[in-house]
Order: structure tokens, then sequence, then C-alpha cells
């Protein structure tokens, strides 16, 4: 038994125990939570390979028909962030 434990009594002992308990307990959900959103992430090149600064991209979700848009960055990468779940169609 630790020190620290065998100094406590039989009383607190047990209450120290179920604040641990307790503690863990609130502590696990949070540990295994899943996240249900996705993302959807490129480079937009032209015919030559060059990267395409500002161009407009669109992720449509082809069940439900919701549509995000962004313009890629000075490297022409994009990034469309907390997607719910589905398939999507990505016009540029």
């Amino acid at each position: 038994m630790t020190p620290f434990l065998s100094k406590l009594t039989g009383l607190k002992r047990l209450v120290w125990g179920v604040t641990i308990l307790a503690a863990l307990s609130l502590a696990l959900p949070v540990a295994f939570a899943q996240s249900e959103k996705g993302s959807l992430s490129g480079i937009v090149t032209d015919a030559t390979g060059a990267v395409v600064a500002g161009a407009t991209v669109t992720a449509t979700d082809v069940g439900t028909n919701a549509s995000r848009t962004i313009q890629t960055d000075t490297s022409g990468n994009y990034t469309i962030s907390n997607l719910a779940p589905g398939t999507y169609s990505v016009k540029v």
C-alpha cells in the first residue's frame, strides 16, 4: 500500500476511492467520444500541373443537396471541414 493510502482511515479511504471512481467515470465518455463529421481536402491544379490560387471549390452532399463553397489558398490547397457523413460531389 502506498504511504498516502496507509495514513487514511477506513471512511476517508472509502470517500477517496469513491471520488477517484467518480472522476474516472466522468472522464471516460470524453476519452471515447467520436466525431460524426468529416472533411474534404485537396490541391487544385491546371492542365499544366500548376497550382490554382483562389479557385472556387464546392462540395455538394448528393443526398441532401446541401453545399459548401470555399476558395483555395495561395498554394492551391483547400479543406472543407465539419461535413456530415454522406456522398459528396466536388466541383471546381
